[in-house]
């Protein structure tokens, strides 16, 4: 790696607030019943914050993440949940991602062990370590002739059960953008908009903690996601994305909604997102 300088613009903070929309049919939920209690007079109910904020070293790249979230708590007489996460990454000398600690109240929670063949990445093992019920998944990847991740397989265990396996093909659109998974009898599209995806300048592959949940099997991969998902579509379920953006074609803010897609009238659901942004001098 050579050593010429340059400043680039980073993500330092996330926040993201969830909600849930005022629905009658789920007032027989506990859960449901404890966010009226604390939004009586709203139409929306918030549910969930996560602030995340993001470390980097001096090439540019991840290596930690903070989250802290504050969650009602289902018991009316716990205002709410607490919880602080820390995500260790550790780097090679390739600034390849050699293995991740997710810390939970100061107890590793979360291990990924990760292995690469001429610099791609090969294979990723998580363990949840949860002394009532472990699990663990271990992904393969294999490429296509542009090396970029062509199909994934997944082995997945929970405490004694016997593992459960599936693969997951990736089609890319002519731009090299995802255009969507497939796994049995489930797809996920993709739509993007133009703009910047705070994430782009990453030496691997990383996403927002809430679309990590979709996006999971290209975590830490050579894919690049250059711009910003505006839409994903799974089956009869629909979430679109609508940002605002700053001067650097950068958001500074989104609101993401939920929706069944045989009743599109109201979102069963929807996230707001705030960016925050710094500038950063990295080495070349």
């Amino acid at each position: 790696m050579g050593q010429n300088k340059k400043k680039i613009t980073v993500l330092s903070k996330l926040v993201i607030n969830e909600y849930l929309v005022r629905d009658e049919e789920l007032e027989d939920s506990i859960e449901y019943r404890t966010y009226l209690l604390a939004n009586p007079n709203d139409s929306i109910l918030l549910t969930n914050t996560k602030d995340i904020s993001y470390k980097y070293n001096d090439y540019g790249n991840l290596t930690s993440i903070h989250t802290v979230s504050t969650k009602l708590s289902y018991d009316t007489e716990i205002k709410q949940g607490y919880q602080k996460l820390i995500e260790t990454i550790k780097l090679n000398d390739q600034q390849l991602i050699e293995d991740i600690k997710i810390e939970e109240h100061s107890d590793i929670k979360t291990t990924k062990q990760l292995s690469y063949k001429n610099n791609l990445l090969k294979q990723v093992k998580t363990t949840e370590s949860s002394v009532l019920r472990p699990e663990y998944f271990i992904l393969n990847y294999e490429y296509n002739n542009k090396q970029l991740v062509g199909t994934i397989s997944v082995e997945h265990s929970k405490h004694n059960q016997p593992p459960y396996f599936f693969k997951i093909a990736c089609n890319y659109n002519a731009n090299g953008a995802l255009k969507s998974f497939t796994s049995k009898d489930t797809t996920l599209e993709f739509s993007y908009d133009k703009a910047k995806n705070p994430f782009a300048h990453l030496k691997t592959f990383y996403t927002d903690i809430l679309n990590q949940e979709l996006l999971f099997p290209l975590l830490h991969t050579n894919y690049k996601q250059q711009n910003n998902i505006t839409q994903i579509t799974n089956g009869d379920k629909l979430i679109i994305y609508k940002y605002t953006y700053n001067n650097d074609n950068l958001p500074i803010k989104a609101i993401v909604k939920d929706y069944y897609t045989p009743n599109m009238s109201e979102p069963y659901s929807f996230i707001q997102y705030e960016y925050f942004y710094k500038d950063l001098e990295i080495t070349e």
